[in-house]
C-alpha cells in the first residue's frame, strides 16, 4: 500500500493544487514483485486503515518473501514515487475571458457560477467606464443646447421689441403723412425713413432668430447620436458578456519535486 500527496502548480494560471492518493498493488513472486502500474486506488483515507487484524476475516495469505525484507520498501517507495509523477495528472477548467480556473474538486456547476458573477462583475465595471468616459462630453453637449436656447430666448426678445419699434415708428410717420401739413416736410421724410430702417432691422432680428433656432436644432440633433453612439456601446457590451460561456481543459503533472510518499508499507486486503 502506498500513500502520496500530489501537488500540481502553475504560476501563470494561478493554479496551486493538491490532492492525497492512496494505492494498493499485489505482491508477486515474479521478476518485479511490486508493479504499481496494476495498482488501484484505495477510495479511502490513510487515516481509515487498520494497524490491527479484522476480526471478521481471521485469515491472511503467506507474505512473499521478498515483502519480509526491508530494503525492499524502499525501492518500492522510489518506484511509487516515481510511477505516480508520470501517472497523476489534474484536469480542470479554464475560462479566458475572466481568466478563472476551476478547483480540483469544485463541482462544475460551481465553476460555472464563480465564472457569471466574475463576467457580471466585468460587465457592470466596463458599463460604469463607459458612462464615467461620456458624462463630460454629454455635459458639455448639454451646456451648449441650454446656451444655444438661451439665445433663443434672446433673439426672440429682441425682435420683439424691434418689431415694436418699427411699428410705432411706421404708425407716426403715416400719421405725419396724414394729418401733417406738407405731406414731404422734412420732418415725415425722417420718420419714413426711420421706419423703413425698422422693417429692415426688424428683418435682420428674425433672420437672427431663425438662426439660432437652427443651431438649437443641431446641438439637439448631435446630443441625441451621441446618446445613441453611447448606447450602442452598452448594447455591445451586454452583447459580449451575454456570449456563449467557451471552456478550456487545463491538465497538469506534477513537477519535480511535487509528489511526497508518506509511505509504503504491507497491507492485506480482508475481501
Amino acid at each position: 500500500i502506498g500513500a502520496a500527496r500530489v501537488r500540481f502548480s502553475d504560476s501563470k494560471l494561478k493554479i496551486n493544487e493538491s490532492r492525497d492518493v492512496l494505492f494498493a498493488t499485489p505482491i508477486s513472486t515474479g521478476a518485479i514483485p511490486v508493479d504499481w502500474a496494476v495498482g488501484t486506488p484505495v477510495d479511502s483515507p490513510v487515516s481509515a486503515l487498520s494497524q490491527e487484524p479484522s476480526s471478521e476475516a481471521p485469515n491472511y495469505g503467506e507474505v512473499p518473501a521478498r515483502a519480509l525484507q526491508p530494503k525492499s520498501y524502499a525501492a518500492w517507495q522510489k518506484a511509487f514515487g516515481q510511477w505516480l509523477a508520470h501517472t497523476q495528472r489534474v484536469e480542470l477548467k479554464r475560462h479566458a475571458a475572466t481568466k478563472l480556473t476551476s478547483h480540483a474538486d469544485e463541482p462544475d456547476r460551481d465553476f460555472v457560477a464563480r465564472v457569471q458573477d466574475a463576467l457580471h462583475e466585468a460587465r457592470d465595471a466596463d458599463v460604469e467606464s463607459v458612462r464615467k468616459k461620456f458624462a463630460s462630453k454629454r455635459q458639455a453637449l448639454l451646456e451648449k443646447v441650454r446656451k444655444a436656447e438661451a439665445a433663443v430666448s434672446r433673439e426672440e426678445q429682441q425682435a420683439s421689441q424691434q418689431k415694436t419699434q418699427t411699428m410705432l415708428s411706421a404708425g407716426a410717420a403715416m400719421i405725419g403723412a396724414l394729418f401733417g401739413r406738407k405731406v414731404a416736410s422734412v420732418g415725415n421724410l425722417g420718420r419714413a425713413t426711420t421706419a423703413a430702417r425698422g422693417m429692415g432691422r426688424t428683418m435682420k432680428e428674425a433672420q437672427d432668430v431663425q438662426q439660432a433656432q437652427a443651431n438649437v436644432a443641431a446641438l439637439q440633433a448631435q446630443l441625441v447620436a451621441f446618446d445613441e453612439g453611447v448606447e450602442q456601446e452598452l448594447q455591445a457590451i451586454a452583447a459580449r458578456y451575454e456570449a456563449p460561456d467557451e471552456f478550456d481543459t487545463v491538465s497538469l503533472i506534477p513537477e519535480r519535486g511535487q509528489v511526497s510518499v508518506q509511505f509504503v508499507a504491507l497491507g492485506w486486503d480482508p475481501r
